[in-house]
């Protein structure tokens, strides 16, 4: 089942709005326009349907899709959602919201500001990932939004996994995240997911728009295109650089400087992957197992180099898509996986 990162252009009503209240741009569409995690109908008729389909069916589980924001290659998702309910139910967690929702429309603000001397200061400083935002005439406190932002999803997840388990107690209930490069901008915060959910998995591993090896480059080429668009002045691979420095991978060899090359040329889609998987084990507690995505379908090669980073970095498994015509698929995903292909 699918919640909320699509859905708010065929519902409008119940769509995400910006810290203006404003709907997303429609430029963006293709990444996602999210409908409102905290919207009360939004929210009873998704748990009443979890529950329903418990009481009916004789399932194993529950893997719930898209429990997020957009990808955040939509720029405008990242201001969003600022509604009234939104913001009351980030107060009812402890955040100021008002506060925070000043604060991400100043960070809009600052990066529509932004020019080339300000880009080289940035790129001079060798700060990445959220150290970098300030460098950027970013307010700390935006960080502070995207923490409030993955809060609401959390509790809302924690809320639906008691609904379906006071029907069936035990009954697993997990869900796929964002790869960590993106997590965060993209609602989850790992640590309050792992208390929510029994599991944690994840889109496709080797492409589209919820890729764990394309991730970080599809939202690094649309936030360096909206950069150069901004600003014309400023060049095209800083531009890139300074989009893979907020993300933290700019040190992946062969990641290109590019956008066209971002978005249609070869990626180092094993490395990219493995510095995903890495990640995640780094980042999460052990409470709940983790299960990677990857795709089998394509490269046998690359299916395998995908299972090994799965297991090299101690995975309890991997969600796995094939290509039943594909009879290379299964034995590179085996080599790969090693011991964890016993369920494959």
């Amino acid at each position: 089942i699918g919640l909320w990162s699509y859905g708010g252009d065929v519902f409008p009503e119940y769509a995400m709005r910006d810290v203006d209240g404003a709907e997303l741009d429609p430029r963006w569409k293709a990444w996602g326009v999210g409908l409102c995690p905290s919207h009360p109908r939004v929210e009873a008729w998704t748990a009443d349907c979890l529950e329903d389909v418990t009481k009916r069916y004789d399932v194993d589980g529950f893997c719930v899709d898209h429990a997020r924001y957009p990808q955040p290659a939509n720029l405008h998702a990242l201001i969003a959602c600022a509604c009234e309910n939104c913001c009351a139910a980030g107060e009812a967690l402890g955040f100021d919201a008002s506060r925070l929702v000043v604060a991400a429309r100043e960070a809009r603000d600052a990066l529509r500001e932004i020019d080339e001397e300000g880009v080289r200061r940035a790129l001079a400083s060798e700060l990445r990932g959220p150290d970098l935002l300030p460098a950027l005439g970013v307010p700390r406190a935006a960080w502070e939004w995207l923490l409030m932002r993955a809060a609401l999803l959390a509790q809302r997840m924690a809320a639906f996994r008691s609904r379906v388990q006071d029907v069936r107690q035990g009954l697993p209930f997990g869900s796929d995240v964002f790869a960590p490069s993106i997590a965060l901008p993209g609602g989850h915060d790992y640590g309050r997911w792992e208390a929510a959910t029994d599991f944690l998995t994840g889109g496709s591993s080797a492409g589209g728009v919820v890729g764990w090896a394309t991730g970080a480059t599809n939202a690094a080429a649309e936030w360096a295109q909206a950069l150069t668009e901004l600003a014309p002045e400023v060049d095209e691979e800083d531009a890139v650089e300074l989009a893979l420095r907020l993300l933290s991978q700019d040190d992946v060899a062969d990641v290109p400087r590019h956008i066209v090359a971002l978005r249609e040329g070869t990626l180092p889609l094993a490395a990219l992957y493995e510095r995903e998987v890495a990640r995640l084990v780094a980042v999460t507690s052990g409470r709940v197992p983790l299960y990677p995505p990857i795709s089998a379908g394509g490269n046998p090669d690359l299916v395998r180099r995908l299972g090994a980073s799965v297991q090299a970095h101690g995975c309890h498994g991997a969600m796995v898509t094939v290509a039943p015509d594909n009879e290379q698929s299964l034995p590179a995903l085996r080599d790969g996986l090693g011991p964890l292909a016993k369920y494959y």
